[in-house]
């Protein structure tokens, strides 16, 4: 019961966010939303109820969206005709090339500003559009290696706690909750590819919330504790008669 109350609760916040993304009509949380729901029908026990609603919600999705939104998500097979992802890529080259310039460092926080873009050629002001090129823009060839490495350090623990079993029986509960947080880690760095959120808190939350399942998997099941003796009985002594 305690389940089912659980993934209640959460179905009205994740209607809400699937129905956020199709209406903003942004082509990088639609693809961060196509791979978490590819990994959660992966990592899903009851794959025919998945496959029910998946039947029930796309053709109303079909149905309901604008012929506008339809036309927007084209354009993620011909971005070389579309101002929006020329302008991307113009962004990740700038980006590229403050590297070389300052390849240990790059060019600090907020590194992308009107003069940075017009020093490279680029006459207006645009933003890194992607988490790997503003660290790379930002703090250089040295900084995206050690994000990097956070993110595969991240997955790697991840994948070990799902194959792994908590030493308390107790934290059974930890290998599911690897698995969702597999889901969103990978929807972050889909979508983030294409957006400037390299350090929005709520990857370095799935980061902490890893750390902390990764101790409590590893932490030693303390022994019972030793049962407490009772204390001990008073002694009754005979009263001595007195004359």
């Amino acid at each position: 019961n305690v389940i089912y109350a659980v993934a209640a609760y959460n179905a009205g916040p994740s209607a809400v966010s699937i129905v956020a993304i199709l209406v903003t009509y942004s082509r990088g949380a639609l693809l961060g939303l196509a791979v978490v729901v590819v990994l959660l029908f992966m990592k899903s026990r009851t794959k025919l109820i998945a496959l029910v609603l998946l039947a029930v919600a796309l053709p109303l999705a079909a149905s309901t969206l604008p012929d506008q939104w339809f036309k927007r998500m084209q354009t993620i097979e011909t971005y070389e005709q579309d101002p929006s992802a020329r302008g991307r890529l113009t962004a990740w080259r700038v980006a590229y090339q403050i590297a070389l310039d300052h390849p240990f460092l790059g060019g600090g926080f907020r590194a992308f500003t009107r003069d940075v873009f017009a020093r490279y050629g680029v006459p207006t002001s645009l933003d890194a559009h992607s988490i790997y090129f503003q660290v790379l823009g930002e703090h250089g060839f040295t900084g995206l290696a050690i994000y990097l490495a956070l993110i595969v350090s991240t997955m790697l623990s991840l994948r070990r706690l799902v194959r792994g079993t908590p030493a308390d029986p107790a934290l059974g509960w930890i290998p599911d909750c690897a698995r969702m947080l597999e889901a969103s880690l990978a929807g972050y760095l889909v979508s983030g590819a294409f957006l400037s959120l390299s350090y929005i808190d709520l990857y370095y939350h799935l980061v902490a919330v890893t750390i902390i399942l990764k101790a409590l998997a590893e932490a030693p099941v303390a022994a019972p504790a030793a049962a407490t003796p009772p204390p001990p009985r008073p002694v009754a002594f005979p009263r001595l008669a007195t004359s």
